[in-house]
């Protein structure tokens, strides 16, 4: 998916890597079309250094950027963007078509003062707690679950279960990963496709496709699932 907004607000960059590991930095922001529809985005590694470097210069110019072959995430009807390893690409005020007829329908569109200019160009300062609010709302408000307790579960529901992988089965489709936990209650067989893998390897299944298609290994099972996942 390409988009293409004004930077309208942004968080610190942090660095999220496990303990030891090598830094993995994420940048939360907020992006607004010209019809003032906001979208929040997440950007990780080179992107989030990229673009952090203008929240220092907020106060020279707008932050047009364009995010091209971004990811698409929801959560509970909440759709987010974030970037690939491998495939996105951001352009951040560059002198290109897009980006120029972009400012130039602004400036058209809003019959914008430079009084009223001045003002969009002080970004929101985004918390650590606005760019994580998802996954809490999920860890918060979701009922606590044994592994034993979701077989006794007859509708449809979000709930969460702590549980440790101790098993990847290799002989399916690796698009989709089936995994054994367990708990202290027993074991289950989960399913996890795009969104979940990547959110404990930070790879996403295009990524490790187009990585696997250079190596000349694209029938393999990945090796950055056992990897990431076990250590």
């Amino acid at each position: 998916m390409d988009v293409i907004g004004e930077v309208v607000a942004m968080g610190d960059k942090e660095n999220i890597a496990k303990q030891d590991a090598k830094t993995n930095w994420m940048l939360s922001l907020e992006i607004k079309d010209l019809h003032n529809n906001k979208l929040n985005c997440a950007l990780f590694g080179e992107f989030a250094e990229q673009m952090s470097k203008y929240k220092n210069h907020e106060s020279e110019n707008r932050i047009i950027a364009i995010i091209q072959f971004a990811k698409i995430k929801e959560f509970k009807g909440e759709v987010s963007l974030s970037n690939s390893l491998f495939s996105t690409k951001v352009f951040v005020n560059e002198d290109i078509p897009e980006i120029n007829e972009y400012m130039s329908s602004i400036i058209f569109n809003g019959n914008i003062s430079d009084e009223d200019d001045c003002q969009s160009q002080r970004l929101t300062h985004l918390s650590s707690h606005y760019s994580h609010s998802i996954s809490d709302e999920f860890l918060v408000k979701s009922e606590k679950v044994l592994l034993e307790e979701i077989c006794e579960k007859t509708k449809e529901c979000f709930c969460v279960a702590l549980a440790t992988i101790v098993s990847i089965e290799k002989e399916t489709n690796w698009y989709k990963v089936k995994v054994t936990v367990e708990d202290d209650s027993g074991s289950a067989t989960f399913v996890m496709f795009d969104r979940e893998v990547f959110q404990i390897i930070q790879v996403s299944a295009v990524d490790i496709k187009d990585k696997l298609s250079k190596d000349d290994k694209s029938d393999s099972f990945p090796k950055e699932l056992i990897e990431y996942t076990f250590g």
